[in-house]
């Protein structure tokens, strides 16, 4: 339990899972035992990134994003922002969106998630965006990708459930 990324290496290497409490709350040590024992399956997903080594990080004094975040890294993420484990699987199909086109009222995109595995469990449908630049000098660094849609979905063993997410224009800009 902790309240940011921590070093991790060696249980990466040494351990089939980690379980990251942050800061629980007074009945997360409950919610814990439960996912420990199997009574619930774990389905968060990182709010952070956790690097291999603080030696990835620019200087602390740096105050610019290069370097940072899942936003901006250039290397690849121990754990990226984003990733999660569970007891079960999850597959996606039919992934498809309202339009070819984005127009001023945004797009939609959908698909069908189905859980595959044998318990039930809870899935984060995430959407990501990559804004492509000009090439033009000095337009700056642009970010790899930004998280810019979510939608939760409960599904028992072998259920299957469309995942329906809007993202208005705002969303593909900076």
């Amino acid at each position: 339990m902790s309240g940011s990324a921590l070093a991790v290496n060696w249980a990466d290497e040494h351990v089939p899972a980690i379980l990251q409490g942050w800061y629980p709350g007074a009945e997360g040590r409950r919610a814990m035992a439960e996912i420990l024992f199997g009574d619930r399956c774990p389905e968060g997903k990182l709010p952070v990134t956790f690097y291999h080594s603080s030696e990835e990080l620019p200087d602390f004094a740096d105050y610019h994003m290069k370097g940072r975040t899942y936003r901006y890294m250039e290397q690849e993420a121990l754990y990226p922002f984003g990733y999660g484990l569970s007891y079960t699987d999850f597959t996606y199909e039919n992934v498809c969106s309202d339009s070819a086109v984005l127009s001023k009222e945004g797009i939609t995109l959908g698909a069908t998630v189905k859980n595959t595995g044998k318990v039930a469990g809870g899935e984060t449908v995430q959407v990501y965006v990559k804004i492509c630049g000009d090439g033009t000098p000095g337009s700056g660094i642009l970010p790899n990708v930004q998280l810019k849609g979510i939608c939760k979905l409960h599904l028992a063993p072998g259920e299957a459930k469309e995942a329906v997410i809007h993202l208005p224009a705002e969303a593909f800009g900076l």
